[in-house]
C-alpha cells in the first residue's frame, strides 16, 4: 500500500500507522484450528518397523554385532556420571560490575557512515543496522 506522507498528516509515524490500519485494526480474521489424528501414533510405530525391517534385511552378520556394541557402548556412556570438575566455573567475583567499552571506528562504506566495534569474539562477527527511510521518494 503505497501512500503519500501528507495524508498521513506527515507526522512521521507512516509505518506504524499502515501496520495498525493493515494488521492491528484490520477487522478480518482467520482462525485455524488443529485436529490430531487418532491413529497418528500407530501409524508412526507401523512405519518405523517397516523402516527397520527394510534398513535391517541387508545389514551382515558383522554390521549387526557392530551395531549392538556401538549401542550399549552409547547406553553406558549415556547412563554414566559424568565429570563435571572439567567444566569451567565462573563467579560473579569474576565478572567486572563496570562495563568494557571498546574504541569505535568511524568511517564510511559506499557513502554510508559505519561505526565498527572490535571485540574479543573468537572471530565470530556480528552484524547490527539501521535503515532510515528519510531518502526514500513518498510514491
Amino acid at each position: 500500500a503505497v501512500v503519500s506522507t501528507q495524508s498521513t498528516g506527515g507526522d512521521g509515524c507512516h509505518v506504524r500507522d499502515l501496520a495498525r490500519t493493515w494488521f492491528r485494526d484490520n477487522p478480518h480474521r482467520l482462525t485455524t484450528v488443529m485436529v490430531t489424528e487418532r491413529s497418528y501414533g500407530e501409524k508412526l510405530q507401523e512405519r518405523e518397523e517397516e523402516l527397520l525391517v527394510e534398513r535391517t534385511a541387508t545389514l551382515s552378520e558383522q554390521d549387526e554385532v557392530r551395531i549392538k556394541k556401538e549401542a550399549s557402548e552409547l547406553a553406558a556412556a549415556q547412563n554414566s556420571t559424568q565429570d563435571l570438575s572439567c567444566l569451567p566455573c565462573i563467579t560473579l567475583s569474576d565478572v567486572s560490575s563496570e562495563p568494557t567499552h571498546y574504541p569505535v571506528e568511524r568511517t564510511n562504506i559506499h557513502g554510508v557512515p559505519v561505526q565498527i566495534y572490535t571485540g574479543p569474539t573468537n572471530g565470530v562477527t556480528y552484524f547490527r543496522c539501521l535503515v532510515t527511510d528519510t531518502d526514500m521518494v513518498d510514491e
